[in-house]
């Protein structure tokens, strides 16, 4: 995949991971989450350990990325712009 790619990809996810958090929170704490404080929101903690196995943990940034390659794997002539939060969050 091409770097230019991966960065579209990388900051599409960074949008998705908004607007889902948004959609958990209330209006006024919806409206204080954004590009800049988005990281600090998001979970620390990226991988967790299951049966003695290291796993990626559910809506981290890394994940949201792994659910976007997936999609456009899957469809591979979708746009990334067209892909939305229940195309990710709810695969």
């Amino acid at each position: 995949m091409s770097e230019k790619k991966s960065k579209r990809i990388r900051a599409h996810g960074d949008t998705l991971s908004i607007l889902w958090l948004r959609g958990l929170l209330s209006e006024d704490e919806a409206l204080k989450i954004n590009m800049k404080n988005i990281k600090d929101k998001m979970p620390t903690q990226t991988h967790f350990r299951s049966k003695g196995q290291i796993k990626l943990s559910a809506c981290t940034s890394r994940w949201v990325v792994k659910q976007i390659k997936k999609v456009l794997k899957r469809e591979p002539k979708r746009e990334l712009h067209s892909i939305l939060t229940g195309d990710v969050f709810n695969d």
